[in-house]
């Protein structure tokens, strides 16, 4: 384990890793601890951050059920449940700037279902949500306002969503501008914000 530490401190991460693997039957803790700064981070081919954090997670729970002889070991490579809880948060951290940075509704999803105990998923919510909302806006039907209301009911961005569903509802069943379409909408959407306006629209026709 020790060695495996030194290794890590001369970048020679093929070594280090080869030593971490070999010495977790032993000191599970330890050997996570290595694994996951490896995998941390970005200077080497291991880089992953999915990695990362499935082994911070095994060093916090062995680090936890090790003795105090364990304890003492591990402290003597500057190992303790400080440095372990600062490698976590770095990890959190890290996964949260790549969601950003790749800024998909798929990369804020992997990010909450991941990490769904930190705070920052409530960030995550916040930048999907608004996200969607986007590229609900960029597609700009009754359908993608719809579907954006139906997966995202909790959003801040819902009221603005429903305005815009009955706003192009409206647009594109009356587009052809003549009684039968407002007739046809009044009709079908009798509930609409929007039904007045067509209303007032089908007297026009129907006085000329």
């Amino acid at each position: 384990l020790e060695k495996g530490f030194e290794a890590l401190k001369i970048y020679d991460y093929f070594h280090a890793k080869e030593l971490f693997e070999k010495s977790f039957k032993n000191h599970p803790a330890g050997a996570s601890f290595g694994l996951s700064t490896i995998f941390f981070r970005n200077d080497n081919p291991f880089s992953n951050i999915d990695s990362a954090y499935k082994y911070i997670l095994l060093s916090e729970k062995d680090f936890k059920s090790s003795d105090a002889k364990e304890k003492e070991t591990l402290l003597k490579i500057s190992i303790n449940r400080v440095a372990i809880d600062d490698l976590k948060e770095k990890i959190i951290q890290k996964a949260f700037e790549k969601a950003k940075t790749d800024n998909t509704i798929e990369s804020y999803n992997w990010f909450m279902k991941t990490f769904s105990h930190h705070n920052l998923k409530n960030d995550a919510v916040k930048l999907r949500n608004k996200l969607a909302f986007e590229n609900a806006k960029k597609i700009n039907t009754p359908q993608s306002y719809k579907d954006f209301i139906a997966t995202y009911p909790d959003a801040e961005e819902i009221k603005d969503a429903q305005w815009l569903y009955e706003f192009t509802l409206f647009n594109s069943m009356t587009k052809q501008n003549n009684i039968e379409t407002y007739d046809a909408f009044v009709k079908k959407f009798p509930k609409s914000p929007y039904r007045f306006q067509a209303e007032d629209s089908l007297f026009t026709f129907s006085t000329q």
